[in-house]
């Protein structure tokens, strides 16, 4: 694992990767070259989505740039980095516990068919 935070789907993402990102790539480059993806990614995907998911939609599990730094403009027109700044709107969107409806819809456009309901019973697609 390159980096354990990307085993949380976050929001928003700007450059930020995540799983979700990353199988979303591949499952429309999958279906648009008539291919499948192996079923142990398939299942490792739908394990962490089922892990955030509540029942109006993926749950966020952190406010997204609670750890994030940025290059900022000085007095002077130089550049420092520092810490990143957000604004309210990014807040909004964001935080512990807030439901992502841009994240949930991601999901219901590549997710295999009875994806959450296989891993609550712990069984494999059909």
């Amino acid at each position: 694992m390159i980096h354990t935070g990307w085993l949380e789907a976050r929001f928003p993402r700007y450059y930020d990767y995540d799983f979700l990102r990353g199988f979303a790539f591949l499952a429309k480059w999958a279906k648009m070259r008539g291919k499948s993806l192996p079923d142990s990614l398939v299942d490792e995907v739908e394990a962490l989505v089922a892990a955030q998911m509540a029942d109006s939609g993926i749950q966020l599990e952190r406010f997204n740039q609670v750890d994030a730094r940025s290059y900022n403009p000085t007095d002077s027109g130089a550049w420092h980095w520092g810490e990143a700044s957000w604004f309210a709107l990014h807040e909004a969107v964001s935080g512990k516990g807030i439901i992502c409806p841009f994240l949930t819809a991601q999901w219901n456009e590549v997710r295999p068919r009875n994806a959450i309901a296989n891993v609550a019973r712990g069984t494999q697609r059909p």
